[in-house]
């Protein structure tokens, strides 16, 4: 295992990070790049002692050198803003300096690639801040574009112009010289090469990045614990108690999670009253489609009653076969097979996932964002789902269904990650 593993989530590093330090012990510090300078206690976080304690960390560079970049830092300070003393939290050398300090007048100071980016009075922020408690900073922009949150809260945006540098080396407690040392513990440290959404800035702080996963409205996992064959259903784990019913007896997988559909008479009903009405929404659907998209068939993921549609379907036009959507009855998506042949896997786990809210909707494909869009939809609340059909049961869906998944929500990019 990589230390790039060992300090992320799979989720994290499929998000875009490229660096993490989360100050386990020293000996892991040191096969990050680190260097200890004092004697700061180190386990699962760094404790510095405001005096003579800081790390230096070589070869970190190119970590900044991207267009786009999130800087997160998890920190628990001995102090408040209005200690008078210059604090540094990172910092990096003069000749391209990334940096974040609590100066002296107790405003929050950064720089990126030697430009001053922000300036942030003491009364703006220490609303948010936490004396003696947790905190967590995100930083993520690009040039003339950056966006500053303590603990999920936006406390800033900057609108300076700056190119990325890579500089030779950073420190993290210390400014670049080792004065004005951090007083206070320091757990997390981590860089991304792409911006960060505001839910993911409040999950980082609040610890939601994986509830989700406890939360959906709809949770069908077709395992073998939930097959019901005495009543032809597979049970809903959600505690919504909204069971699948099957249809025309689709065959239940032994060794693996999941009904195979013959694609002429069977599929599944769920009850949908209450599964979708809300102004986000994600979907997940975990299939093995058994072919190509790219054929005459049409191929239909899911359904519902025909005035108010959630719909995800394959057109049956050979050589076109867009991947079409319906959110609400309004049509949200049709991308077309260029856009996603290459991600789609045939005999094997695949993962669909659509996420967003009316204006804001994306769609992944194995991890894949193959879709955004900008349409406009209204929540709906239909009385019926149907799965591997058409509302009409005159069309269905060749594949092995292995999970159906619904959240009444907008799951952030990094929560897709973790699902993909």
């Amino acid at each position: 295992m990589t230390l790039l593993s060992r300090n992320t989530t799979s989720a994290e590093r499929a998000r875009g990070c490229v660096f993490s330090e989360l100050f386990r012990d020293g000996e892991s510090i040191a096969r990050n790049g680190g260097t200890v300078t004092g004697t700061p206690a180190i386990d699962k976080g760094v404790t510095l002692n405001g005096t003579t304690d800081y790390l230096t960390y070589d070869a970190v560079g190119s970590f900044f050198a991207s267009s786009e970049i999130s800087i997160v830092v998890e920190f628990w300070p001995d102090f408040n803003p209005s200690s008078g003393v210059d604090r540094y939290i990172f910092d990096s050398d003069s000749a391209a300096r990334y940096l974040c300090y609590i100066n002296a007048a107790g405003q929050l100071y950064t720089t990126l690639a030697n430009v001053t980016n922000l300036i942030l009075n003491k009364s703006i922020y220490e609303t948010y801040w936490v004396d003696y408690g947790k905190n967590v900073l995100v930083i993520s922009g690009k040039t003339a574009a950056v966006n500053y949150w303590l603990n999920g809260v936006l406390i800033g945006s900057s609108s300076a112009a700056w190119v990325p540098k890579p500089p030779s080396f950073s420190t993290i407690g210390a400014r670049y010289t080792g004065i004005s040392p951090f007083d206070g513990r320091i757990t997390k440290f981590q860089i991304y090469d792409r911006l960060l959404t505001a839910g993911e800035a409040a999950d980082f702080y609040n610890g939601g990045i994986y509830s989700y996963r406890n939360e959906p409205s709809l949770n069908l996992p077709f395992g073998m614990a939930q097959h019901d064959p005495t009543n032809t259903r597979s049970l809903d784990v959600s505690g919504n108690a909204r069971h699948a019913t099957l249809v025309g007896t689709p065959t239940k997988l032994g060794d693996k999670p999941g009904y195979e559909l013959n694609g002429t008479t069977q599929h599944m009903t769920v009850p949908g009253t209450g599964v979708f009405n809300a102004a986000g929404v994600t979907i997940a659907i975990e299939f093995d489609p058994l072919g190509a998209p790219d054929s005459t068939a049409g191929q239909f993921f899911m359904d519902s009653s025909n005035l108010n549609r959630y719909l995800i379907y394959i057109s049956s036009a050979a050589g076109t076969n867009r991947l079409t959507m319906l959110i609400g009855a309004a049509m949200v998506f049709t991308v077309p097979l260029a856009n996603y042949l290459n991600y789609w896997y045939v005999g094997r786990r695949n993962i669909l996932v659509m996420s967003g809210v009316s204006g804001d909707s994306s769609l992944w494909l194995n991890g894949n964002l193959i879709a955004t869009s900008a349409v406009a939809w209204a929540p709906q609340n239909p009385a019926v789902l149907y799965l591997a059909t058409v509302y009409n049961t005159s069309a269905r869906f060749n594949c092995i269904f292995n999970s159906f998944r619904v959240w009444r929500e907008a799951l952030t990019p990094l929560q897709v990650a973790d699902l993909c």
